[in-house]
Order: structure tokens, then sequence, then C-alpha cells
């Protein structure tokens, strides 16, 4: 990933691994430093404490033609002058040219990770370091990325640096509370464009070649410096006296709907600088969309980097229009919180993504076009916490990061989607205003600069007046949701009692904490064909049981519905009065958001495996043609996909798997034409279509033979129909793969090729792959290796993974002493789990191998073992399972 080959870089990796480099004595009471690819809290912590008004001057020059390029970086900063340990600066995987330390030839040892140089060549005060180095382009899609377009050879580069890989680029202190500004001059091709923090300067021509400067950035933590380089295609606009750019590479130009990116662009930059009453730090926002991106963007400081996957070649939905605007909304929060106030270290690391996706979809609601935001939160992100919250791996939202490489674990759906659904119920606790005052006041009190958790909620209880320590203590502090029961009692149809239980999963791994929340409690009655809202009041739920005094005497309700507009985080577990309602009359409730609640508790009781699919399926296939709303469809036919999925893992349930796709295409036929319903259905059936009828019609469809009214098959539908074929070895599968790889020659093509040829049952192809990255983990980037694994084992083929079990298991202890985070989290998505006793046994056996391994992958086997484990006890549930 990093040289010519990763297996160079596995060598090195485990020789540092083993030997200690370091030949300076560290000081008394200093913290030694270990020779490893990862940075820890204690030394960073320790270094913060030796160093101070740090600034960098890089000077880069790109020459295309070569695999690596060419720098030098000056950086001054303050030393403490009593302080005798040895000094580090961080640097994976290049060569060092020439090293000085205050224009003196300096000594200094490195081994590949970091520097080390005495802290005797040092002044108390301020001192100057002056290093020349190269360094390989990476193809990971972290540090500085090269990417040559296979439509026209063009190169691009782009930086990608959180949470610590700045040092991937150029030698510096890259930790988050060593913040600096960063001075830049770029040597680069005549016909590039430069992006970074800073709008440029001048950028002069010489020859063949462009020189570009750019000024001092504020004061930013290194994880948040961006450098991006290419012919870039460029889209100008301004949102007052901010300048907007949108950039992209110029063989996807004809795909990039450029107000799909500027209008939300221009509503949210004035909404945030009001809401948050602290002016936007920049006077430009550039948004650069790049290719083989990890993440699906990044709040690079002025300079946010996108996933091209935002990018359709064909009309996309109004689910992914506003999947962009929040999106970008997202990132654009992370200007203030995140990039203008930023965590002391990884452990507040929710402190930056739980805010940026609540305010994200803050702003979808509260300054777009796009409707029902808050559905689409609860549909995409609130429901997953509850999945994630569920898990063995479940963890409290702020966590200890104790080194780097937890960091990147912890960047997972407790810390986004629990954090964010917390933080919603927050303004509703201690009043909306209340909690923008807090806010504001945060990031007023430490701009440029870093800050705790301590001080966030400081600021809040400041504002509210309310002392938050509970609050912290139960929703920050400890893991797990709790299970609200409701319970009631009527006579002569009136109310006579009401209580709310909480509870602890008996059997979760999450702490054992009743907490307390406010929401609101509603009585629902069944009235002339619709549920009607009779009574809805306040609630604070504390402790095990919660009595609601106020309702006795009101109508005796046909449902109790303990989380009204969803402020609370909590698991239902309903009555059997309100149970047999929601059964009965789920499409009589006028809320959308009601209705996304009961169907989500629905098939959170077949994940429990309270309920079988079966039930599910039936109640499923009664219900959802009467929704018309689309957050509720898409939710409920992610539902029976997943139903799909699992009778596929179970084996010999063909009666199933044709039965659901009957249904999915009765859908699609009574959907209406153009409606995001009928394009839900759409996307379902082409992934359920398995029978030769189903086959052959979508094959119809790709040669033109058949058509639906109002669905264009274009280029990336093409490919869900190749890799579905492939997947099924249905009719000139391979003819048609071969033509389509010919026809679509991009970067996207390539990819989807792959993953049509991985998709097949032939177990000789799919061991070839396995075989290929572990002979040669450089043989696909990171990026492809993505689309190889996500499409190898689909859970039609699982048997097939038995012939590589061995094999995949024994290669995990070598991946972890070897290979990098990015490629051993992609590789353990192959882990296998086949839905049997035999495959549970054998996964429980590897996880009771694993202590000492890192979170990253122990997290991924027991997260495996839980799923399969859980596979297992539905199978048990269905009709005639075998």
């Amino acid at each position: 990933m990093l040289f010519s080959s990763r297996l160079f870089l596995m060598l090195v990796s485990l020789a540092g691994a083993i030997f200690s480099t370091s030949l300076y004595a560290a000081a008394s009471g200093a913290t030694i430093r270990e020779s490893r690819r990862l940075l820890t809290q204690d030394y960073a912590m320790f270094r913060a404490s030796q160093v101070s008004n740090i600034t960098y001057a890089l000077d880069v020059s790109i020459d295309p033609e070569s695999d690596i390029f060419q720098g030098q970086v000056s950086i001054r900063f303050d030393y403490t002058g009593n302080n005798q340990a040895p000094l580090t600066l961080d640097f994976d995987q290049g060569e060092i040219l020439s090293f000085s330390v205050n224009g003196q030839d300096a000594q200094y040892e490195y081994d590949k990770w970091f520097i080390t140089f005495g802290s005797e060549q040092l002044v108390a005060g301020s001192n100057h370091l002056v290093i020349d180095y190269r360094r390989p382009y990476t193809t990971d899609g972290d540090g500085l990325h090269k990417f040559i377009d296979p439509e026209n050879g063009e190169i691009y580069l782009y930086t990608n640096f959180e949470p610590y890989n700045a040092n991937r680029f150029f030698p510096l202190f890259d930790q988050p509370n060593l913040k600096a500004p960063f001075t830049l001059t770029a040597h680069v091709p005549a016909n590039w464009e430069v992006i970074s923090n800073q709008r440029e300067t001048s950028h002069t021509l010489n020859g063949d070649s462009q020189t570009w400067t750019f000024p001092p950035t504020p004061p930013i933590s290194s994880y948040l410096y961006s450098f991006h380089a290419g012919p870039f295609k460029v889209w100008e606009d301004r949102s007052g006296h901010i300048a907007l750019r949108l950039f992209a590479r110029t063989s996807l130009a004809d795909y990039v709907d450029v107000e799909e990116w500027f209008t939300p662009t221009k509503q949210f930059l004035p909404f945030f600088q009001t809401y948050f009453d602290v002016p936007y730090p920049l006077n430009k926002y550039d948004q650069i969309i790049v290719p083989d991106f990890n993440p699906g963007a990044m709040e690079n400081l002025g300079a946010v980097t996108f996933n091209e996957a935002y990018l359709n070649r064909g009309e996309k939905t109004i689910r992914e229009k506003s999947r962009l605007a929040y999106v970008i909304a997202h990132e654009m929060a992370h200007m203030w919180f995140g990039d203008l106030v930023t965590m002391n270290w990884w452990n507040d690391l929710w402190l930056n993504e739980s805010f940026a996706t609540y305010m994200g979809y803050l702003a979808l609601d509260s300054a777009s076009d796009f409707e029902n935001a808050w559905d689409i939160f609860y549909s995409r992100d609130k429901s997953r916490a509850y999945v994630a919250d569920a898990r063995v791996t479940t963890h409290p939202i702020a966590l200890e990061a104790a080194n780097t490489a937890d960091a990147v674990a912890n960047f997972d759906l407790i810390t986004y989607q629990k954090g964010s659904s917390v933080l919603k119920q927050l303004p509703y606790f201690i009043g909306e205003e209340n909690f923008r005052r807090g806010v504001s006041q945060y990031l007023k009190e430490h701009s440029f600069a870093n800050a705790r958790l301590d001080d966030f909620v400081a600021s809040l209880e400041t504002a509210s007046g309310i002392d938050l320590t509970r609050w912290q203590q139960e929703w920050l502090q400890a893991s797990g949701a709790n299970t609200i029961t409701t319970d009631f009692s009527c006579q002569d149809n009136k109310v006579t009692s009401l209580r709310l239980i909480q509870s602890v999963p008996a059997t979760s791994t999450a702490d054992k904490v009743l907490r307390s929340q406010r929401t609101r409690l509603g009585l629902y009655r069944y009235v002339d064909g619709t549920m009607v809202l009779g009574q809805a009041l306040p609630v604070t739920y504390d402790g095990v049981v919660t009595w609601v005094p106020e309702v006795i005497g009101q109508p005796c309700p046909d449902m109790v519905f303990p989380n009204l507009d969803d402020h609370a985080y909590l698991v239902i577990n309903f009555d059997p009065v309100s149970l047999q309602t929601l059964q009965e009359h789920i499409n009589h409730f006028s809320s959308t958001t009601t209705r996304l609640m009961l169907w989500e508790s629905l098939w959170s009781g077949v994940r429990d495996a309270r309920q079988s699919l079966d039930d599910f399926l039936g109640f499923a296939f009664d219900n959802i043609g009467d929704e018309n709303d689309a957050n509720v469809v898409r939710q409920v036919s992610g539902n029976i996909a997943s139903a799909y999925n699992y009778y596929s893992a179970f084996g010999d349930h063909a009666d199933k798997l044709v039965s659901i796709q009957a249904f999915v295409w009765q859908a699609l036929e009574n959907a209406e034409p153009g409606s995001e319903i009928q394009k839900i259905w759409y996307d379902n059936f082409i992934a359920r279509a398995h029978t030769r009828d189903a086959l052959d019609y979508i094959t119809a469809l790709l040669a033109g033979t058949e058509s639906i009214e109002s669905i264009v098959i274009d280029q990336d539908k093409r490919w869900d129909i190749i890799v579905a074929l492939n997947h099924h070895l249905h009719g000139d599968y391979a003819a048609l793969l071969d033509a389509e790889t010919m026809r679509d020659t991009s970067d996207l093509g390539v990819n989807s090729s792959l993953a049509a040829r991985a998709s097949r049952p032939d177990p000789v192809i799919k061991e070839a792959f396995i075989d290929e990255m572990l002979a040669d983990p450089l043989r696909y980037k990171l990026a492809s290796m993505r689309f190889i694994t996500r499409n190898l084992y689909p859970n039609n083929q699982l048997p097939l993974m038995e012939n590589v079990a061995d094999k995949v298991i024994a290669a995990i202890p070598v991946l972890n002493e070897s290979a990098d985070e990015g490629f051993v989290d992609e590789f353990m998505v192959i882990l296998p789990a086949t839905c049997t006793p035999e495959s549970v046994s054998r996964l429980d056996q590897l996880a009771r191998t694993l202590n000492d391994y890192p979170a990253l992958i122990t997290r991924s086997v027991l997260v495996t073992l839980q799923e399969d484990r859980r596979c297992v006890s539905l199978k048990s549930l269905v009709s005639n399972a075998p």
C-alpha cells in the first residue's frame, strides 16, 4: 500500500514491532515511545508538555510520472527547557534526505514510523527544524492518495488524514491537541488545480509546471489539513461574501448536478452562522469529490472531500438527494464543531461526530427543501443505533481511546448514530434555546483551541441552569438501551391505572443502568377507521416504575405509545392490548413517524427472536401495500430484503424465496410510475430476482427488449443487473460481463466487474481472490477490495465459505502483525459464518483466542459470532426449517 509492494510494508512493520530502534535514553519520568505504527494517548499528552506554539511551512513537489513525491517541511516550535527527554516527529514509511535543527545538521534516528532526536540539540524556547524528505503515494485512500483514471489516464491526488495519517504526507507532530498554522507551496503540472484549506495567494506558470502558494491557515489540528491536486473540473458560486467551489475529475463532470451541491451549501452556511452565532472562519468553502475515498466525506477546514458514491450516472432518488444534502450539512457543521473547536484527544470523538450528525439533520429539517428529515434520521440512523447497542460490542458513547488504532475502531454506530440520538433528546430535556445558547458559548470560549467533554457540558449547564452530571453519567458514560414496557388497566371504559416499567436486557453485555429521560406519552383510540391521538402528555421516565396518574379517568386507550414524536432513546415493549392494535391498525396512524417506529418495533422482535420471520413477512405482505410514505416503504422493503437474506442463509427454503420475489415484483407493478416508491421496489426486485423467469426478465431489461415505465436502465442499473446474472450464473452471464467491462471503462466499471466475478458461486474463483489478497495485499487497491469482499459470499453461497474457513482464520494473526488497519477491516468481512451450529462453535473458539488483539479485530469477530448465533436462532423458528 505504501511502497511498490505491500509485502515489503508487512516485513518492515513486523520488524518494527519486534525491535526497538530508540538509541536515546528517556529521561526519568518521561513517557517512552514504543516503535509501533500508532500514537498512544499517554505519549501524545507527554509530547504536548514538551512542545507548543507550532507553525508548519510545507513545500512539496509533484512529478506525475513518479510513484514518489518529494518535499521540505519547516517546523518552528517552542520547547520546554527543563525537559531532557528525546523528541519525536511522526512520519510513516518515508525517507529522510536531510534533517537540521536550528540551522545545524542534526543527529536523529528513523524507524519508519517516527523520527527521534535528542533534547541536547534543542534550546529552551524557540526552535526551528528543516526536513527534506520523500515518500511513496498511498493507494488505500489515506495519507496522500494517488489515483490514475482508467478512462483517460489523468492523475489525481488527495489527502485524508483522520485520525493519524497526516504523517503519511510529511513529518509533523500528528495529534489533535497540537494545533498549528500550515503554509503551503506546491509545484505541480501546468494544467492542474491545487486545493488546500486556504485559497491560494498565487499560482505561477513555469513552462510545464506551476507553483502554487497558500497563506497560513488558522491554527488547526493536523488531521484537518488538506492538499488536493489534479486536472479537476471546477464550478464556482457564492454564499454572501463566501466563495464556493466544487471540484470533480473531468471524466465524471457530466454526472455532476451542480445545483444539488450548491443549493444546500447556500442554505446551510447562513443557517449555521445564525444558529451558532459564530461566523464561518474563512472566506471560501470548497467541496472536492474524490475517488477511492474510504469515508463518506471528510471535514477538512474549508476543503471538504466527498466520496464519488454521491454521484449517480442516472437519476437520483429523492432519498439519495436528501442524503447528499445531509452529508453536506454534516461536514459543514464540523467547520465549527470539530474544526474551530477540536477535541483534545480521540476519547471525545463523539463530540465531533455525534454533534455533526445531529446538526446535519437539524439543518436538513430547518433550512433545506427536503421534508421529513427526522423520519429519515430515525429510519437510517437511530434504528441502526438500537441494533449496535444490542450487540456484545456495545460501549459508552464517550469511550477511552488508548491509541490511534482504538480511535479508528471507534468510528462506529455508537459514536455516530447513538451519540446523535442522545443529543437529539437533549434540547427537549433542557430546552431548545438553552441548548443553542450553550453550544454557541462553547464555540466562542474555545475557538481555534481544544476542549473536552466537561467543557461542553459546562457550557450547557451555564445556559440552562440544569445540572447535567447525572445525564452525562447515564447517557455518555454507560452503554446499552433501556426497555420501556407499557401496562395499564381500565374499568367501565375509563383508565384506572397506567405505569411504565423500565428495565435493562437481562442477557446483554450493556451496563445495567436505569436512566432518566423526558419524552411524551400518547394514548390512541380507534375511531371511525383511524387511530386518534386522544391525549398527549409529557412524561419523565425515572427508575423502575413511572406512574402516570394524569390519565386516570380518561377514555380507555386502544394503544399506549410511550415515545410520541421520538424524543427518547428506548426500546418499546408493548402491552398485549397495544400490540394487538398495532397488528390490526398499523396503517391507520396518521403520523409517519409513529408508523416508522411501530414497524421498527416489529422488526426488532424478529431480530430478538421474539417473532418468527414467517409471521413478520405475513404481516408485511398484508399491510405494506397500503402505505404511501416512501420512508416507511423503504424501511419495510429493507426488512423484507433482510428476511430474504436470512432464508437464503438457512437453505432449503426455495418456496419462501419465491414468495418474497413474487411479492416484491407485484409491489413494483403496483407502484405509481416515476414515484419514489417505484424506485424502492425496483431496486429490491433486481436484488431478489433469482428464478429463471425473473432473471430472463432482467436480462431483457438490460437488452432493452423489456421496459418498466419511468425506470431508465442507466449505467449503474446495468451493473446491478450484470452482478445479479453472474451471481446466479444465468444465461450468457460471462459474455455479458465481458461486454459491459469493455463498455464501461470507468473506475466504477472496473470495480463493478470485480464484484460480478466475485459473486459467482465458483469456489475456485473465490479462493483465488482470497489467495491474491493474502499473497500481495497491493494487488487490489482498498476501494476495489471493498467491492470484492462484499460480493464474495452472498447468503445463498455461505456453504462455500467452508472451503476457505481455515485459511481465513489462520490469516488473522498474520494480518494483525503486518497489515494496515484498512486492509484488516476489509478482510474481516469474509470471516467464515455459515449459519450453522458448527460455524458458531468455530467463531466462538476464535473469539477465545483474541484477548490481546486490537479492537478492530475483536469487535469484528464478536459481532460476526453474535450475528451467526442470531441466524441459527431464527432458523429454528422458521416453519419446515432443515
